[in-house]
């Protein structure tokens, strides 16, 4: 059986903060001892990285460490951010929504029951009767687990597409230290 990736799509969260923002407000906010600091330096302004996307309303998000605020950020952000590229894929790959026939969906920053495929499918409108499958706890290298699990679940069934969704959002798993 041959298959096809037809659509790519990406997306991230709404916040942007550069570099030098985030080292501000690490050493703003938290008392950090020198190496500490030398540390947050050395990885926040020494590299190429400019700036990062933020699964947050605000920074100050950032110091909250309710558990439940923080899965509660992962679902809004986990949520959106996966539509979104979800859209953008389907668009490219020239697939309406009612077409899809399974959906796969891989994270590690947030674990919610039903899983995040759940609320994937609701708002892009795809038919209950799809296949799901949620691959959690596996890291960022998921991707080729949840790649291989499409190619399993169209080899099974038969039948098409299968939309593959990983999504991170590490912004909802920060827990500082005071």
């Amino acid at each position: 059986m041959k298959v096809v990736l037809r659509g790519l799509g990406t997306a991230t969260p709404p916040l942007y903060a550069t570099q030098e923002e985030a080292y501000e407000f690490f050493t703003t906010h938290f008392t950090l001892k020198p190496a500490e600091q030398d540390l947050y330096r050395s990885i926040l302004l020494d590299g190429k990285i400019k700036g990062r996307y933020l699964g947050m309303d605000a920074t100050t998000d950032a110091l909250e460490t309710d558990p439940d605020r923080l899965l509660a950020r992962f679902l809004k952000f986990g949520r959106t951010t996966a539509v979104a590229a979800a859209r953008r894929a389907l668009a490219e790959a020239g697939v309406e929504p009612a077409e899809i026939a399974g959906l796969i969906v891989n994270t590690c920053t947030g674990y919610l029951c039903p899983g995040l495929s759940s609320y994937i499918a609701e708002d892009l409108g795809l038919k209950t009767s799809i296949r799901f499958l949620d691959l959690m706890g596996m890291g960022c290298g998921a991707a080729i687990q949840n790649l291989e699990a499409a190619a399993g679940m169209l080899a099974r069934r038969g039948e098409g597409p299968v939309l593959s969704v990983a999504v991170e959002i590490c912004t909802a798993t920060i827990f500082p230290s005071h």
